[in-house]
């Protein structure tokens, strides 16, 4: 997962999923490390916040990388504050249950 934030990387990891964080949502990503993440991982996912930048971001993305992208559920800006209002559990099981298994 391509995230935005420490704090969704590390949600990510108590669920067993890898994630990466930007150092912002405007960040450019380079074509060098988008070549050491494909040498890594087999599908990249792009789940930044759920506002208008991250939107805007997510988008660009996509478009110049050809990324599955996602956000998060219940109206949450990003993962930690799904996890934070839903609980780990409930957001596990909303990762767990999109067609991103393969991924997983």
């Amino acid at each position: 997962i391509l995230t935005k934030g420490l704090k969704d990387v590390m949600c990510y990891y108590m669920i067993g999923i890898n994630a990466v964080s930007l150092p912002s949502e405007t960040s450019r990503l380079t074509k060098s490390l988008v070549g050491m993440l494909k040498s890594k991982f087999n599908k990249i996912i792009v789940n930044l916040d759920n506002d208008r930048q991250g939107i805007e971001s997510t988008d660009k993305i996509v478009a110049e990388f050809g990324f599955d992208s996602f956000y998060v559920d219940d109206d949450c800006k990003d993962f930690s504050d799904y996890v934070k209002m839903n609980k780990l559990e409930k957001a596990k099981n909303m990762i767990y249950g999109r067609k991103i298994k393969a991924c997983i």
